[in-house]
Formats: structure tokens, sequence, C-alpha cells
């Protein structure tokens, strides 16, 4: 979690400015990944975002072409997310020989993901010292659709630890299996009658 402090990053949280959003994908496997939906590669003695750990990379263009946001469900211990990755026989990835499944491996279950978003303000440079979002995942599985030769990339999100067993809900119930003589909770949801006051006489 970050506590943000560049003044551009807060004025587009405050609205005070237009800006967008970059996406970089870091995938964790022999020979790892490094995705964004910047308009071109990020190369590092252009742009300076480093890997997970903290090495210059380029990061790739054109491949990218979506992350989906976490579902909001009531439940979201195994929360998923998909990524889109187009174009996966083409360009960086040409041949059958350099195909993006193949440049994954075999071992791409279990992998780690690692995926952030960067602000640029409309009339401004990418911020690269505060990224907006940053989770990690776990990838579940690969499928590619035939028609558009598109991955879709299924994986794990940090955000599914929140429904944990350590959850504290306002219910006699819940505190009670933490300290049975604690009592703050007893009166929740029970119901109130309605009180009427008279002004004046």
């Amino acid at each position: 979690m970050f506590e943000y402090t560049d003044p551009d990053i807060l004025a587009g949280l405050q609205g005070g400015h237009d800006y967008v959003l970059h996406q970089f994908v870091e995938i964790k496997v022999e020979d790892s990944v490094y995705l964004t939906s910047y308009m071109i590669d990020v190369v590092p003695s252009e742009i300076s975002i480093a890997n997970e750990a903290g090495i210059p990379v380029t990061w790739i263009s054109g491949l990218l072409t979506g992350v989906s946001t976490p579902a909001k469900s009531g439940n979201i211990t195994q929360e998923i997310q998909t990524l889109s990755v187009g174009n996966a026989i083409g360009a960086q990835y040409g041949s059958a020989s350099e195909d993006f499944l193949r440049r994954l491996g075999e071992n791409f279950h279990g992998a780690r993901l690692i995926f952030s978003a960067y602000m640029q303000p409309i009339d401004g440079s990418i911020i690269t010292s505060q990224p907006l979002v940053r989770n990690t995942g776990i990838i579940k599985g690969l499928q590619r659709s035939i028609q558009t030769d598109e991955v879709a990339i299924t994986f794990s999100n940090s955000f599914g630890k929140l429904d944990g067993i350590n959850e504290l809900r306002t219910t006699p119930g819940s505190i009670k299996r933490r300290n049975k003589e604690d009592t703050s909770f007893d009166k929740a949801f029970k119901g109130l009658k309605r009180v009427t006051l008279k002004w004046g006489t």
C-alpha cells in the first residue's frame, strides 16, 4: 500500500487533471516475460521501470490487450483475474518456436505474475515512482482462442486473501469466537423502536 505524495498523482485522483493508466505485467517463468500496455516498448534508458528484482528490463508493447479488474463478489477467497495477450503467434513471437505459450514453458502453472499500473497525466510524463495498482498472483491456467489467436491467462491475486480466517464481523457470534466475555456486538442487528419527538406545544 502506498501513501501518495506525488502532486500529479494526488491531483489526478482528486479529479484535478485527466490521466492515462499504463499496465505492466511481469510473468515469472524460467525466461521471464515483460509486457506493457504502453504505446511503445519501454526501454530502460528511456523510462526507468525495473522488474520486481529492481533490474532494468525492456517491457514489450503491442501484446497486452487487457487485464480484468477483480470482480466484486461476496466471497473473494479465490478471486480470479484474466489477462489477455493478443497476436500471440505474430510480431514478437512470429514463428512456432517463438510462440508465446512456448515462451512461458511447461511449468507455467503456479508461476508468479506481478501486475502494476502507473499514471501518466495527459500533459506530462509517466510517473514511475508510485504505482497506482500493484498485486501479485499465481497463474491458474492458459487458453488460446483459435479465432483470434489471443491467449487468456487466468491468475489469482493478492486481494483473494481479504476474506481470510481472521475476519471480524459485527455480529455477536463473530466476537464471541475471539472472546466469550466480550458483549460489544450483543445488540448488533437488533431492531430498535421508532422514536417520535414532538416539538413545541
